[in-house]
């Protein structure tokens, strides 16, 4: 990318424009956030040992400055590939230090964390047509179209601690359900009995939707 891009910049528009022609050729876009992007070090200066330690131990707030321009385009295009019924992401990460998603401690850095998880389909039975995560409402999204041959439970991976720490109340095809961790599947109706078809996994915080024989209209807010 390599364009300095202040809160003022026309470069998220700019970005838009791109993508948006990938599409409609039929192109991937692929963002890839590397250090050469650093506004001010240029090419000759990304593997400059003085100025990567300084980075590194982020002096002056540059690391956290670099981060936060690249969550928001993450924030904005996170997203949009699951329109397509697509949607990855790979870390490249050091093992100590600041520039890392697992603290000194073994625990997951929650900063990066909470932008980088977000509910997606795991497995499902069927044919995915597309999801959405919205970070600051945290409302999901996903459309699943039944196959053939397709059989068995389709698994969605819910964050219940991470944007969810109050619960969730999920409609699918225009019925109701709130989770419950007193239930015995994880979940009741509005109504306060138990639903069929349906199953929470508090601990592996995973929803399986047991209806491979129709479509799946689901959508997850929090409480």
């Amino acid at each position: 990318m390599g364009i300095q891009c202040p809160g003022y910049s026309p470069y998220p528009a700019l970005l838009a424009s791109w993508t948006n022609l990938a599409v409609e050729q039929g192109i991937y876009t692929i963002f890839k956030m590397t250090t050469y992007d650093v506004p001010g070090w240029g090419w000759a200066n990304a593997f400059n040992p003085v100025r990567w330690q300084t980075f590194w131990e982020n002096q002056d707030g540059q690391q956290d400055l670099f981060l936060t321009g690249w969550r928001n385009v993450w924030r904005l295009y996170a997203s949009f590939f699951g329109q397509f019924g697509m949607g990855c992401f790979r870390i490249w990460y050091a093992y100590t230090g600041a520039w890392n998603v697992i603290n000194a401690d073994g625990s997951g850095s929650k900063e990066k964390l909470d932008v980088l998880s977000r509910p997606y389909p795991q497995r499902v039975a069927g044919a995915v047509q597309g999801w959405s995560f919205d970070f600051d409402s945290h409302v999901f999204e996903v459309t699943i179209e039944p196959q053939t041959e397709a059989k068995g439970s389709s698994e969605i991976f819910i964050p219940l601690r991470r944007h969810f720490p109050l619960g969730f109340v999920m409609e699918l095809n225009g019925e109701q359900y709130f989770s419950d961790v007193d239930q015995p599947n994880g979940l009741r109706t509005a109504s306060g009995a138990l639903s069929a078809g349906l199953s929470f996994d508090f601990a592996g915080e995973i929803l399986k939707i047991y209806r491979s024989d129709e479509r799946i209209f689901l959508t997850i807010r929090p409480l």
